[in-house]
């Protein structure tokens, strides 16, 4: 992150500046966390120089699977359960089995 005053003028040479520190120091890093979610894992690129072993790569995205998931649990509705009917028996049920969590 970048801070400013406010006095100070933004000039082409000062833009330019910041979009090459950018480029340079946060670009790659943002770069990798972007493959990283897609599953292109650096492990895919390994190779053996005895060509008759097997290249097994497996990616278990997990960047993926907890990005999702915390976007999902800010950003998505919680789920309840109501009724104007005696669903005590039904409450119970949902209650053991945590649906909260599992909802989620």
């Amino acid at each position: 992150m970048i801070y400013l005053s406010k006095e100070t003028e933004l000039t082409t040479e000062l833009l330019q500046k910041l979009i090459n520190k950018f480029t340079v120091e946060n670009l790659p890093r943002l770069k990798k966390w972007e493959n990283y979610y897609k599953g292109r894992h650096a492990i895919l690129n390994k190779s053996y120089k005895d060509s008759s072993k097997e290249c097994n790569h497996i990616v278990t995205n997990y960047c993926k699977i907890i990005t999702d998931t915390y976007s999902g649990y800010i950003c998505g509705k919680p789920v309840t359960y109501t009724s104007n009917n005696d669903i005590e028996d039904v409450q119970e049920v949902i209650n053991y089995n945590d649906s909260n969590a599992e909802d989620m």
